[in-house]
């Protein structure tokens, strides 16, 4: 593990949050086109978003036609509602976590006060290339780890917002200038951390994600809270699957053999998972749980028996829905249905049995979405903390024209088919 930059003392600047740089709040006109609207449009050009993500936006809200109108994209919103239920010592921030996932390539940057630390921030400097031809670099959080944060001594007192406000702030600052950098944090990130990276340059966008906070409910509790068609689903695979637990050379098993039957490839090396979840078990701490669907009175040595598997950490506050495979080839729809599903609620009540918060993990697709809306979960939004260098963002504007160019043609072909349908109909008819 490498250190960036040398022990830098505290600054005493007050802490302000100002969005003005992001948000533009007055709305001049320019040939008839807010400025705001245009802000919008090249906002969304340059911003990391999702991978299809700006197509979506500007097939949604380019109107084809004489005239072309523009939204401005929405900032993050207040964090006054979100739930501010937190971990102590989160699993994804621990030290070995990252020594396991990150292979000794993860970098720090650390503020001291009296030779104490007080605050540190871990990143992994990832290659990307785009369009096969530019390669840049980027820091991100390490492989398998669903978000990074500063971790900040906390202290007592009406101070503690300041303080952190300040920490964080230093520790932005030291982060080379040189790359990229899309750090994902948790939704109970506090307020002034998110201020004192905005004012060090750093962008904010939102990733959702889901919580269930049924600590002390009994299964049946779990199940009614459920929506009426996850519970169907849920019954229905429960006549018919068990409920058991695996270890993590046969979860791997079945994640290679679904992928392969998909005809697909892990984005992460499915090893480095595998060695982080022997090494939670290995340390005795209850941090990971694996539990697979199998046909009821099916052999357990035979791997087809096994039709669904989720993996689940644990630390002191939540449980996170980690990893999961199934076996899309099932014949029986209830079972191919409802696998994933029965292993959920079954991951939410033994959370709830443990005084643990069940944590989704991240929503990154709108079917995720409405897989984890079926289980009535809160929604709350992790903030990525962003900052692009400038070839990166020259980079983003011309693989995102380049992307949504040949959409909008083919959205207009299709549109001028449909208007054409009806006029052929009108002159038969005529005729």
């Amino acid at each position: 593990m490498a250190t960036a930059g040398a022990p830098v003392p505290l600054s005493d600047g007050p802490v302000e949050r100002d969005r003005s740089a992001d948000y533009i709040n007055r709305a001049p006109t320019v040939a008839g086109i807010s400025q705001k609207r245009i802000a919008g449009f090249f906002d969304a050009l340059v911003r990391p978003a999702q991978e299809h993500e700006f197509v979506d936006l500007m097939l949604d809200r380019i109107s084809v036609g004489r005239r072309m109108t523009f939204q401005a994209v929405a900032g993050p919103q207040p964090a006054h509602d979100r739930i501010v239920h937190r971990s102590r010592n989160p699993i994804y921030l621990q030290e070995w976590w990252w020594e396991v996932a990150g292979g000794g390539r993860h970098q720090l940057v650390a503020v001291f006060e009296n030779g104490r630390e007080v605050g540190r921030l871990l990143y992994f400097p990832r290659t990307r290339h785009s369009m096969g031809l530019f390669g840049f670099t980027e820091g991100v959080h390490a492989p398998w780890t669903n978000y990074c944060a500063p971790t900040i001594e906390a202290e007592a007192g009406d101070s503690d917002a300041a303080r952190q406000g300040d920490v964080a702030y230093e520790l932005a600052r030291q982060l080379p200038r040189r790359i990229s950098y899309r750090l994902t944090c948790p939704h109970f990130t506090h307020d002034a951390v998110l201020a004192a990276f905005e004012r060090a340059g750093f962008g904010i966008d939102t990733q959702r994600s889901y919580l269930v906070d049924l600590r002390g409910a009994g299964i049946k509790s779990i199940i009614e809270h459920l929506d009426m068609s996850t519970r169907q689903r849920y019954r229905k695979a429960e006549k018919k699957l068990d409920v058991v637990a695996i270890g993590p050379s046969m979860f791997f098993d079945l994640y290679r053999r679904n992928l392969a039957a998909r005809d697909k490839i892990s984005y992460h090396d499915l090893s480095v998972a595998e060695s982080l979840a022997s090494t939670c078990l290995s340390r005795g701490s209850g941090c990971v749980r694996i539990t697979a669907a199998k046909a009821k009175g099916a052999p357990g040595d035979d791997p087809r028996s096994y039709h669904a598997a989720i993996a689940c950490l644990q630390d002191d506050a939540f449980s996170y829905y980690w990893m999961s495979t199934r076996n899309i080839n099932a014949t029986d729809s209830d079972i191919r249905n409802g696998a994933v599903k029965l292993l959920l609620v079954d991951a939410i009540a033994h959370a709830s049995q443990a005084g643990l918060v069940f944590d989704f993990d991240g929503a990154t697709t709108r079917g995720t979405s409405e897989l984890y809306r079926g289980f009535r979960g809160t929604e709350v939004n992790r903030y990525a903390l962003i900052r692009k260098t400038l070839p990166a963002r020259a980079i983003a504007i011309v693989r995102n024209i380049v992307t949504v160019v040949p959409r909008l043609l083919a959205r207009r072909k299709r549109l001028l088919r449909q208007l054409a349908g009806p006029c052929r109909l009108s002159w038969r008819k005529r005729d």
